[in-house]
């Protein structure tokens, strides 16, 4: 992802639909002033509104895409340093134990750790909340691994409707004997977005055995979200 790009992108676009909704309060205005006649003008202005909201519609969609990438872009323009890790989540379970966290599945490939909060009071709302750590055993399993997401759908069709889940936080993390560009690539390549009520962030964790230190996308100067600063005070958590 260029960063700067997607967020030059989505501030043309914010810009461009600006301009068109100015171009819009002009026509009506001239409509207003030019066509005295009531019912022709009521026609005019219903031609308008069809195509402004039409318009409206497609910047809303555009728009939404372009804040959740730009959201992303400027964390990896504020990018901090790997941390140095104190405990390896993959070799030591304490953590979980501790923290009241169940365990869905575990086997050869992967370990799924969850725990379901639903009634979460934020703000003065209830939320459905549920943390995922994914702990992946082999280093060639893609952090988005089918497998490993068609084993959380199965955990959530374990809960009812009152415990269904609407907000994701999830941490996965992936041992690495060395950390290239591809590496970082695929570590990089975190899931950050809200839609209505549903609230979805991922962020993955390398662990450089080589070096002992954490790799991951974050900044302590800026978050996209407040979920996202969850899953990185959860990650740090568990490592230091």
């Amino acid at each position: 992802m260029e960063a700067k790009k997607v967020i030059k992108k989505y501030y043309f676009y914010l810009t461009l639909l600006i301009f068109i909704i100015a171009i819009f309060i002009g026509i009506f205005i001239i409509i207003n002033i030019k066509v005295p006649n009531y019912n022709e003008a009521s026609l005019y202005y219903l031609i308008l509104m069809v195509f402004f909201i039409a318009i409206l519609l497609y910047f809303r969609q555009l728009l939404y895409s372009y804040n959740n990438l730009a959201r992303i872009a400027k964390v990896i323009l504020n990018q901090d340093k790997p941390l140095r890790y104190k405990k390896n989540p993959i070799i030591h379970k304490d953590y979980f134990i501790k923290n009241n966290f169940d365990t869905f599945t575990n086997n050869e490939n992967y370990i799924i750790y969850y725990k379901n909060e639903p009634n979460r009071v934020l703000k003065f709302k209830k939320i459905n909340i549920i943390t995922l750590i994914l702990i992946l055993k082999k280093n060639d399993l893609d952090f988005y691994d089918k497998t490993l997401h068609e084993d959380i759908n199965k955990l959530e069709a374990t809960f009812s409707k009152k415990e269904f889940p609407n907000k994701y936080v999830i941490a996965a993390f992936k041992e690495f004997n060395g950390i290239n560009k591809e590496d970082l690539k695929s570590i990089s390549e975190v899931v950050s977005y809200s839609r209505l009520k549903q609230t979805y962030v991922q962020i993955n964790v390398g662990l450089n055995k080589a070096d002992k230190l954490a790799y991951l996308l974050y900044s302590n100067s800026y978050y996209p979200s407040g979920y996202y600063k969850e899953a990185v005070d959860l990650i740090k958590d568990i490592l230091l």
